[in-house]
């Protein structure tokens, strides 16, 4: 929605649009936490599965 037809909307509307577009916009971000945390934790037991050691005992 551009400016000109923002301006053109009652306060009530505008009140309304703001409130979904920030809602929309906290969506997105948690989303992208979400994803980022996945991805982390993905990555660490990728880590954990290189480095441990399957059969310790048959280094002694």
């Amino acid at each position: 929605m551009s400016n000109n037809e923002f301006e053109n909307v009652d306060e009530h509307e505008q009140a309304r649009i703001l409130y979904y577009r920030a809602c929309i916009a906290e969506f997105q971000q948690l989303g992208y936490q979400e994803a980022f945390l996945d991805e982390i934790l993905r990555q660490q037991r990728a880590l954990r599965n290189t480095y441990s050691d399957p059969n310790p005992l048959q280094n002694e």
